[in-house]
């Protein structure tokens, strides 16, 4: 079992280093303005599902077992991330009816809002890998 782990680890280890790995490439091939769009994108990439779970996938962690007494458990946790993100794609289409909305440097439409999209399914695929 241990070899199995250690090859697993060894394999996730590799591919988070190529991803990784492309992010220092990336220079080779765009401008600075476009490299520090990326940055931008990576940043808010990782920082937004902080606050738009809001803890809900510690809190289905810890509240699990306890489950059976909570009748709509899983389904309150979905109906939350699914809340938040709505809220904010709501917004971001809200400002984007405005002339040539940027933020950062990056249109509010794609960019913006293709990065909301991802970080929705990513709060779920955390969901799903939790319960």
């Amino acid at each position: 079992m241990l070899k199995k782990i250690f090859s697993y680890g060894f394999f996730e280890a590799i591919s988070k280093g190529l991803n990784r790995s492309l992010i220092f490439c990336l220079p080779l091939f765009l401008s600075t303005t476009d490299y520090g769009k990326v940055g931008i994108l990576i940043s808010v990439e990782l920082l937004l599902p902080a606050f738009t779970v809001f803890g809900l996938d510690r809190a289905l962690l810890r509240f699990f077992h306890e489950k059976k007494n909570y009748p709509s458990f899983t389904g309150t946790i979905f109906r939350g991330i699914f809340l938040t993100h709505s809220i904010l794609i709501l917004i971001t289409f809200f400002i984007s009816l405005f002339e040539n909305p940027n933020l950062f440097g990056l249109s509010l439409f794609p960019d913006i809002f293709l990065l909301l999209i991802l970080v929705f399914l990513q709060s779920l695929n955390l969901i799903f890998i939790n319960l």
